[in-house]
């Protein structure tokens, strides 16, 4: 059985209040977080995880975590911002941006289906971080990376389209001071046309989500949903969630999470 360690905590939206799938609620965060370092959790930066992570050449040790955050949402600034600093965790999160919609509402969200609708399930409507903003943030030094520019489902694309898509963002991180290292999937899918042009567009790592695993860039995060119940909060952080959840995927038969 192999370890999770360090692991790569993933969040989307915060809300003051309410938890759904892909947003939680600002206390639940908090909540969240201080238990881990109670429990002793030590936080790490991104390359410190990804050097210590199972593609890294340095051992992982226990109880070790790093924070991202997808999308660059303004929730990350008005609500996660005050608990990341309160909790000693500003050095430790990442947050990766799709340079396109910076400033602007996330546009690309799908249409929810009706058992979304009738269940905590889909995104929600929010405003982009605008350039000021993530200027200001990366002064306060938290790390800004690359979501691509569309953010568009990458395995869909051909390579050209995707190293286009891919240098654009590159570009305008640049433009803006940030010289971007590292690149997260939008929703986590990839293709060997699409690796190949994370790799042409000189990126040292890419993250996934929860399937993937094979190498350097297709690292694999742990998703952190509002909905999720004790149990799967406390397999979250054991160091086993990956193999329960490739135990799982494979009996289901979904193919897609398969190493």
């Amino acid at each position: 059985m192999s370890l999770d360690w360090p692991l790569i905590l993933a969040f989307h939206h915060i809300d003051p209040k309410r938890s759904s799938r892909y947003v939680l609620a600002v206390d639940r965060l908090e909540r969240e977080l201080h238990h881990m370092l109670e429990l002793g959790f030590k936080a790490l930066t991104l390359p410190e995880a990804l050097a210590r992570g199972p593609h890294g050449s340095r051992d992982a040790k226990e109880r070790t975590f790093t924070v991202t955050f997808d999308d660059g949402l303004s929730s990350f600034a008005s609500l996660a911002v005050p608990v990341l600093e309160r909790l000693d965790l500003v050095a430790a999160t990442t947050i990766f941006v799709p340079t396109k919609w910076v400033g602007q509402d996330n546009a690309w969200r799908e249409e929810p289906t009706l058992l979304q609708r009738l269940a905590p399930w889909g995104e929600t409507e929010e405003r982009l971080l605008g350039w000021e903003e993530i200027g200001d943030l990366a002064a306060r030094g938290f790390t800004f990376e690359s979501h691509g520019h569309g953010h568009v489902a990458m395995n869909k694309l051909s390579y050209d389209d995707a190293l286009a898509d891919l240098m654009t963002s590159r570009s305008l991180l640049a433009d803006h001071g940030i010289m971007a290292r590292y690149f997260a999937w939008p929703y986590g899918w990839h293709s060997p046309d699409s690796k190949r042009a994370v790799s042409d567009a000189g990126f040292e790592a890419a993250l996934s989500v929860k399937w993937g695993g094979h190498d350097i860039l297709e690292a694999r995060r742990i998703p952190i949903y509002g909905t999720d119940h004790a149990i799967t909060r406390r397999l979250k952080l054991s160091g086993r969630y990956f193999d329960a959840f490739d135990t799982a995927a494979r009996l289901a038969g979904k193919k897609r999470y398969r190493r």
